[in-house]
């Protein structure tokens, strides 16, 4: 299959994850892809092989383009907290928007089920960010502390729809593992 050039690619991907963000997995047509990413259909066909391969590859330029930005925040000059919150907003992202109400759980779901891999990769990414933060901020047990904030994180998105209290409940969250583990 042909690739797309790096200027194209975000020109289709970036129209394609916001039809996944409206529509959710199940609802999306080729079609629709289509019709946001100003391609024919046959033209959709000629770099993807089906709906599977435009959702993974538009998961993947999500995602590449996350774990570039939560390693820049990571080596940021900020103190840790701040370095922490940083990084840490790059996870509430993919949980932010209010199309994604209802359609939230199934486009998790098929993130598992259709790009679990490039997930896995993003997740182990955003470990080392703030295993690294943690660890020059003198946290003992980083690794381990990084596990806890990560998916606290992750939880908190998912359970708060209020984006004050949502961040909010992470300051804490953060403030917890620099004080609670350097001690």
């Amino acid at each position: 299959m042909p690739q797309l050039s790096p200027a194209r690619r975000a020109q289709v991907l970036g129209p394609a994850l916001r039809v996944f963000a409206r529509n959710g997995y199940r609802a999306t047509s080729m079609q629709l892809l289509a019709d946001a990413t100003e391609l024919s259909r046959p033209a959709l066909y000629q770099y993807f092989p089906n709906k599977r391969g435009v959702f993974r590859a538009a998961v993947a330029f999500a995602l590449d383009g996350a774990v570039h930005d939560v390693r820049a925040a990571a080596a940021g000059a900020g103190p840790p907290r701040q370095r922490l919150l940083d990084v840490l907003r790059h996870v509430l992202v993919f949980y932010d928007g209010p199309e994604l109400g209802r359609i939230r759980a199934e486009l998790i779901d098929q993130t598992y089920a259709q790009a679990g891999d490039l997930w896995e990769g993003f997740e182990t990414a955003l470990l080392d960010a703030v295993e690294r933060v943690l660890c020059e901020a003198g946290v003992g047990e980083a690794d381990e502390t990084a596990v806890v904030v990560v998916y606290g994180v992750e939880g908190i998105a998912l359970k708060s729809t209020d984006r004050t209290a949502r961040d909010r409940a992470v300051a804490r969250l953060v403030d917890l593992a620099l004080t609670a583990s350097t001690r």
